[in-house]
C-alpha cells in the first residue's frame, strides 16, 4: 500500500502539541507520511511547497488565524483531499466559517482520533490508486 504525504494545518493559539498532534500520531496517519508544520524537521520549509506536496491535508479550525485561511486556500486551489475538523463550541476565524459547516466536530481526542481514521479508511482507495501525475488508476481490462 502507498503511504500517503499528510500535511496538517492549524493555528499557534491551538494546544497543537497535546490537542491535534496526539491523536494524529495515535491515529492511522501514524503508518503514513505525516507532515507536522511546527516540528523542527518542517519549520523552516514554505508551507504551499508543503501543501502542494501532500496528499491529504487535515485542518484544525479551532481558534483559526488568517495563516490557517491561506494554507486551506492553497489546500482547496490544489485540490488536496481535506478533512476539516473543529473542537466542539470552539472559535472559527470569520474567513473560514463556509469550512466551518463542512467540519467534523469533536470533544476530546479519541473522537478526533476516530474521526480521522474513519476519514482516512473512506478515502483510501482514491488516495492510493492516484499516481505522481495525479491520474486515477479505475483498474485494468483483461
Amino acid at each position: 500500500m502507498k503511504k500517503l504525504s499528510i500535511y496538517v494545518i492549524h493555528s499557534r493559539k491551538l494546544n497543537y502539541k497535546e490537542e491535534f498532534y496526539k491523536p494524529l500520531l495515535l491515529s492511522e496517519c501514524a503508518n503514513h507520511n505525516l507532515i507536522l508544520p511546527l516540528t523542527e524537521k518542517y519549520q523552516e520549509m514554505y508551507a504551499k511547497d508543503l501543501v502542494d506536496n501532500s496528499d491529504v491535508i487535515i485542518t484544525n479550525l479551532t481558534d483559526s488565524t488568517f495563516s490557517v485561511f491561506l494554507e486551506t486556500r492553497w489546500a482547496i486551489k490544489a485540490k488536496k483531499t481535506i478533512l476539516f475538523l473543529i473542537k466542539d463550541k470552539s472559535k472559527c476565524s470569520f474567513l473560514l466559517k463556509k469550512y466551518k459547516k463542512r467540519s467534523e466536530t469533536y470533544l476530546n481526542i479519541v473522537e478526533e482520533k476516530d474521526i480521522i481514521n474513519r476519514f482516512l479508511n473512506e478515502n483510501m482507495a482514491n488516495l492510493t490508486s492516484k499516481d505522481d501525475s495525479g491520474v486515477i488508476n479505475l483498474g485494468s481490462i483483461s
